[in-house]
């Protein structure tokens, strides 16, 4: 699972992409969870540009800590 990742990647937070069904692979639209060893943030579904950015916001909060 994610937070299993997080130890074995030895990395700071990941994305998990929730898939619903085979129709999400390759869609335009993606659910993600942006993990770190404290926290669980969900980002929500929407298209991919939207979900990039609300990422790199969550990034940079890590990189402000």
């Amino acid at each position: 699972n994610a937070i299993n990742l997080l130890t074995q990647k030895q990395v700071d937070a990941v994305c998990y992409n929730l898939l619903q069904d085979a129709t999400s692979f390759g869609g335009n639209e993606n659910e993600i969870t942006f993990i770190t060893k404290d926290t669980q943030v969900a980002l929500g579904r929407s298209d991919k540009l939207t979900l990039s950015q609300k990422i790199l916001d969550e990034a940079q909060k890590l990189s402000n800590d």
